[in-house]
């Protein structure tokens, strides 16, 4: 088992198991912490070709770009809008990188307001779309593989993909070395310390096995930054596109509906798959429940989500740090 801090293998006695049993497919995971730095390690620890057998990363959008339906698009676009005035209010314009760009909308907003922006992307399908829809340059494959000159860009972007990947800390390495010096590093997580992780467990929404190989905290993100040089500007635990929809399917999970069905009905390409899949009795069953309890919840989660963030364990966090060369 790895340890990203110390690069190396170690022993499982240097790790104690926080939740296990959780099966899918053929595999059952566990998820183990480890008890020198408190990182969370996924167990087993599945290659890229082997997650892909779970699901087609590059089938998440349509031809678009689009993950979701309308009515989720419109709120995705305002997010996205929003982070991009974050990153500006810092720095007007300059030159951007963005590991796991997804559709590529942030890069295509910052785009628009003058910047260079350059898109970092290990699927080819999603490359594609990004290349497509917005002209953007897309760096295909491991950012940690791709050939980029030292003190290239002001900013890189790294929003919900570091627990994707099978050693952040090298990511973290290389981010310091195209950074320039003052360059800002915005990095995105689900905060494995949150509220939602302790009371969700392994029912936590944003727990996404197989595909998370590694549950950070606050204090592991904000580590590994200070050991390669970065200063923290601010830690943000109020995130109102990721913290209250994770709340609330988190309730729906841990009250015995369908695993995350609220957030696959939502996704443009699964509400019919989703209805094929299972008997109608049972997808109208937990279609209607999650309906009514979605208006229930909606408020308590709201509630939950200020909280989490007045006492700083947020269940997903944005850290904002500055290279000091």
């Amino acid at each position: 088992m790895k340890c990203p801090f110390r690069k190396t293998k170690c022993n499982i006695s240097n790790f104690e198991k926080k939740i296990t049993g959780i099966k899918i497919n053929k595999y059952f995971f566990s998820i183990y912490k480890c008890k020198e730095c408190g990182i969370g390690v996924s167990q087993p620890f599945l290659t890229n070709k082997e997650i892909e057998t779970f699901h087609d990363i590059g089938s998440y959008r349509d031809e678009k770009g689009r993950r979701f339906n309308k009515f989720v698009e419109y709120f995705v676009t305002f997010f996205s809008k929003r982070r991009a005035t974050r990153i500006m209010k810092f720095i007007p314009v300059g030159k951007i990188l963005d590991i796991g760009s997804g559709s590529g909308l942030l890069l295509s907003i910052l785009k628009n307001n003058g910047w260079t922006t350059i898109a970092n992307e290990l699927n080819k399908k999603t490359a594609n779309v990004i290349r497509n829809n917005y002209g953007l340059t897309v760096l295909e494959g491991n950012i940690n593989n791709c050939s980029i000159k030292k003190n290239t860009f002001d900013v890189i972007n790294i929003a919900h993909v570091l627990e994707h990947m099978n050693d952040p800390f090298s990511v973290i390495s290389q981010c310091k070395s195209i950074l320039k010096q003052n360059g800002l590093l915005f990095i995105a997580i689900p905060n494995n310390n949150s509220l939602q992780s302790i009371f969700g467990q392994k029912h936590w929404y944003h727990l996404c096995l197989p595909y998370h190989l590694y549950h950070l905290t606050e204090k592991n993100l904000t580590n590994l930054l200070k050991k390669n040089n970065f200063e923290i500007k601010y830690v943000k635990h109020f995130d109102a596109e990721m913290n209250i929809f994770g709340w609330i399917q988190t309730i729906l999970n841990f009250i015995g509906l369908k695993k995350d069905f609220l957030f696959q009905i939502l996704e443009f390409n699964c509400f019919k798959k989703l209805k094929k899949s299972m008997p109608s009795f049972i997808f109208y069953y937990n279609l209607i429940l999650t309906l009514i309890f979605l208006i229930l919840l909606f408020p308590i989660s709201l509630f939950l989500s200020v909280l989490e963030s007045i006492i700083k364990k947020g269940g997903c966090i944005e850290v904002c740090a500055i290279l000091k060369k």
